[in-house]
């Protein structure tokens, strides 16, 4: 009596989903690169050193808040 052969799943192609995610990850930028030039262009303090270091002393909290949640989800 023969043994029954399980049909093996079709292969998925990875590159499709790399391809996506890439384009994905493209716009996001894009559409920042976008943000920062209009910002630039409507005011002329946005582009100036004293802005862009609160913008820094802003973002660094949220940055240590976010590393530190990584690793609780990480080792939990």
């Amino acid at each position: 009596m023969p043994d029954p052969t399980v049909p093996a799943a079709p292969a998925r192609h990875l590159s499709g989903g790399l391809a996506s995610r890439a384009r994905q990850q493209i716009g996001v930028v894009l559409a920042l690169v976008a943000l920062i030039v209009v910002a630039s262009l409507v005011s002329d303090r946005f582009l100036t050193v004293p802005n862009l270091l609160n913008i820094l002393r802003q973002v660094a909290i949220v940055g240590i808040l976010a590393v530190g949640q990584t690793f609780v989800i990480l080792t939990a």
